[in-house]
């Protein structure tokens, strides 16, 4: 085929899935729910052994697949993940970009397509390493095999995936969700114990007070007696409360639920020596914020702190009755049986003190098919690299 028309092959395929794209919208893998999944896949399969055939009887099939394919196929994966990449992922947005589907990568048809003709070309080529299996190199065969096994379940298995959302209360057993706007009863009961913030320390910025607009530099004082310098201000920490609460004389420190960070600030303008004290907080769901005026026009404030690391503590009661402890943060869900359970927010109005936890639980029954070919993928390229070692020890 030539590295030219294999590349004007996938941009033909491109420009087709951007036409699928303006007249079908997104793609939707629900139709692939089991068991039409599985019946495609081995459909697909199938069909790939008869084209490996019949191009043995047509030498022209070749090209379909040959070396110029596949790599303009990889390059083109490449570069569309890339282009994707560069684009941010919001089912929400309009325009341009949201009607070529770049908004959507994994629902937009011409990653798919470019995808599909990607697996295909692996696919075949994989076949013709079985159908001469002792002039093929096995390594190299096992390193197709996986990489083929986790694009097909990737494909085939994308109608099989279930997200459902589930709001669960503290000490409030819940086993129902949300799933494609719709209640879903999960296989097992999820109760939160404690949800526990670890936050950022708190930022001290100026605020106009006439044009509303906030200053972009800021100041972080975490100890009593620290100082920093916010345009002509020089600011300076008189006192630091961790938690407190409002009372007459300003703040009192007190651990309790609603407390939330408080300074007792000094400020000195180098220019004019005007000076100004009293206490700033960010408040919370109990008490509004403190903003300190340091002149007519402009005054300090500290702004909500952001999260830095949070967790629940739940425990999950399967089918059986059994129950099963978990502690869940970001990244790091919790399993069972087929199913994860991911930390996927809290109640931003409370914060620290939020008494509920959102949850996100997956499903996929294609995972564990991903999952073995990823181990054996990892352990071919261990055996690509002490193969290589072995080579170069018998060169020396």
């Amino acid at each position: 085929m030539g590295y030219k028309k294999a590349f004007i092959y996938c941009a033909c395929l491109f420009s087709a899935g951007i036409i699928f794209q303006f007249i079908a919208g997104d793609l939707d893998p629900s139709f692939l729910r089991y068991p039409w999944g599985a019946i495609g896949a081995a459909l697909y399969v199938y069909l790939l052994f008869v084209f490996n055939y019949s191009a043995d009887r047509y030498p022209r099939l070749h090209k379909f697949y040959d070396r110029y394919a596949c790599v303009a196929s990889l390059a083109s994966m490449v570069m569309i993940t890339v282009l994707f990449g560069l684009v941010r992922q919001d089912v929400h947005r309009t325009g341009l970009l949201s009607a070529l589907g770049f908004t959507r990568m994994t629902a937009s048809w011409p990653f798919n397509i470019l995808l599909i003709y990607f697996t295909t070309t692996l696919g075949l080529n994989l076949v013709e390493d079985l159908y001469h299996f002792r002039q093929r190199k096995p390594v190299l065969m096992l390193l197709h095999s996986c990489v083929f096994v986790v694009l097909l379940a990737g494909i085939f298995g994308s109608g099989d995936k279930v997200r459902v959302r589930v709001s669960a209360q503290q000490n409030e057993p819940t086993d129902t969700g949300i799933h494609e706007g719709k209640p879903y009863l999960l296989p097992f009961t999820i109760t939160l114990h404690a949800f526990s913030m670890e936050e950022y320390p708190a930022k001290i910025h100026m605020v106009d007070t006439l044009s509303g607009s906030t200053s972009e530099a800021h100041i972080m004082l975490e100890r009593a007696g620290e100082r920093g310098n916010l345009g002509e201000w020089e600011i300076k920490a008189e006192r630091c409360y961790e938690t407190a609460v409002p009372d007459s004389a300003g703040f009192r420190e007190l651990e309790h639920i609603g407390a939330a960070p408080a300074l007792r600030l000094h400020a000195l303008n180098r220019r004019t020596k005007r000076q100004a004290s009293g206490w700033v907080s960010c408040g919370s769901f109990l008490f509004d914020p403190s903003y300190l005026m340091v002149d007519d026009r402009y005054a300090l404030f500290m702004p909500p702190r952001t999260a830095k690391h949070y967790l629940s503590d739940i425990s999950v009661r399967d089918e059986r009755g059994k129950i099963h402890p978990f502690r869940i943060t970001v990244n790091h869900p919790a399993r069972m049986g087929s199913w994860y359970i991911y930390q996927a927010g809290y109640d931003t109005r409370r914060g620290r003190w939020s008494t509920s936890s959102v949850f996100e639980c997956v499903h996929d029954s294609w995972y564990q098919a991903v999952r073995i070919a990823l181990w054996l993928l990892l352990l071919t390229g261990a055996w690509i690299l002490f193969a290589a070692g072995d080579r170069r020890g018998n060169a020396r």
